[in-house]
């Protein structure tokens, strides 16, 4: 649901009894994860007995979350213990659980994987997923659903079931959340319908269209892109984007939420035709943040399985729908290019340094990553001014970690970095950058890394 909707609704759709249930739950999927990890760090030690009680005290704090039963399973599985594993397993079934594919491919099943016992609960696996298939878009007739007095009143219900449906998804498996959604997604792109049919010419009758087309991207946000089980998902929310979004084109061709329709039917095309549609809309819509958009879309989808481009694309994408400086910055293409295949640091772009770094197309460019305050991050900037002097001035530029900086690191800053290119990395973007090793030096000629030099 897009932020600038929702924040119309909250002042005036929560009651107080939501806010309490959705307190509640909160706590009870704080309580839930804790006991996680607890329970894992016991797993990772192979201390079973204490791992299989704190998982059990994960389903005393929820019951209905089939993850502690199968991981309960697979600690009996460790330790080849197949009838055990198996009961487990089962259980696990009984509540929810459905990921066969995860299922074949966990290791932690090698020792028990050709047990009687194992077979006989993976043959009811096979079953129940038979005769309760993953839940697909279910296209309900309009006349049937509930009429509305007007758009906003859909969308706020529609809000409030969703809260209610969502309020602690730690709580349920991605297949249990997938189950309650599709079938609110289905009444609501119903009544959603209902309404443009009765009141095609209402003002608000395009926000109808809209919103049609959006609940219709969010059934294809629930399938795994990789998971063979989710291809038929695919292939429904596609055909049910391209049908909602064409129809917005031929009823609406003038309306300003044209662009957000466009770029969710571009997402539902193949991977060649999505990226010409998206390269059509930053053409159609230039210097908007839909454009924006599109070139973060347009980058996922060339990355390929290149891991580095992938982590550019990724960290595009993120900074284009926060709308922060930075994805500007990368995706409207002022970007000095330098390869650190070696680190797999990509594309860090020249406006981020005050003052601005030089056109670095050739010679030497030295480039600092320094965590504020550490006595090392001080040494390797010394070291980079040493090394600068002796290539008759190359320009250095120093990343400082972290984003915000107390009062005694900005003083660290100005007294170790002054004079030189300053940059401040948001956390995020350092945490996709993959920044492990600060404090580092890093040396550049032509743009090619030449060496690292670390303290």
């Amino acid at each position: 649901m897009p932020m600038a909707v929702r924040c119309v609704w909250i002042g005036f759709l929560l009651a107080a009894t939501a806010f309490a249930q959705a307190d509640d739950n909160e706590s009870r999927g704080e309580r839930f994860l804790q006991l996680e990890e607890i329970a894992f760090g016991h797993f990772g030690k192979q201390e079973w007995n204490q791992a299989i009680a704190t998982f059990e005290q994960q389903i005393a704090v929820h019951a209905d979350n089939p993850r502690p039963y199968y991981n309960i399973a697979c600690a009996y599985a460790l330790q080849g213990n197949a009838e055990r594993a198996a009961i487990w397993l089962k259980l696990s079934i009984d509540h929810g659980w459905r990921n066969a594919s995860h299922l074949d491919q966990d290791g932690d099943w090698a020792l028990v994987r050709e047990s009687d016992a194992y077979k006989r609960v993976r043959a009811a696996l096979d079953e129940v997923v038979r005769r309760d298939p993953p839940p697909l878009p279910h296209s309900i007739d309009p006349a049937t659903a509930p009429p509305a007095p007007s758009v906003v009143r859909i969308l706020a219900g529609a809000f409030i079931d969703e809260q209610r449906l969502e309020l602690d998804p730690l709580l349920m498996e991605e297949s249990q959340i997938r189950r309650r959604l599709f079938h609110f997604y289905d009444e609501t792109m119903a009544r959603l319908a209902r309404y443009i049919l009765e009141n095609g010419d209402a003002p608000d009758a395009a926000l109808a269209g809209r919103e049609r087309v959006r609940i219709a991207s969010l059934y294809r946000v629930r399938a795994d892109e990789k998971a063979a089980g989710d291809a038929k998902l695919r292939e429904v929310a596609d055909r049910y984007i391209r049908i909602s979004a064409d129809e917005f084109v031929e009823r609406w061709p003038g309306s300003p939420y044209l662009p957000d329709v466009l770029l969710w039917r571009a997402a539902a095309e193949s991977p060649d035709g999505a990226i010409a549609a998206f390269e059509q809309i930053q053409r159609d819509f230039p210097g908007t943040e839909h454009a924006i958009r599109a070139a973060a879309e347009s980058l996922m989808r060339r990355a390929g399985d290149d891991r580095d481009e992938l982590r550019l694309a990724y960290l595009s994408f993120d900074a284009a729908y926060g709308q922060t400086e930075l994805g500007r910055q990368l995706l409207e293409g002022r970007l000095w290019r330098i390869r650190l295949q070696a680190r797999g640091i990509r594309d860090l772009p020249v406006q981020l340094f005050k003052p601005e770094l030089p056109a670095a197309d050739r010679g030497y460019l030295l480039l600092v990553i320094a965590i504020a305050g550490e006595p090392g991050s001080a040494e390797v900037i010394a070291g980079a001014r040493q090394r600068s002097a002796a290539l008759k001035g190359a320009p250095v530029g120093v990343i400082v970690l972290p984003q915000q900086l107390s009062a005694a690191q900005r003083a660290w800053v100005a007294k170790h970095a002054h004079g030189l290119h300053i940059a401040s990395e948001p956390e995020p973007i350092a945490r996709y950058l993959q920044v492990q090793e600060a404090p580092v030096l890093l040396e550049f000629r032509n743009g090619e890394l030449v060496a690292p030099k670390r303290n």
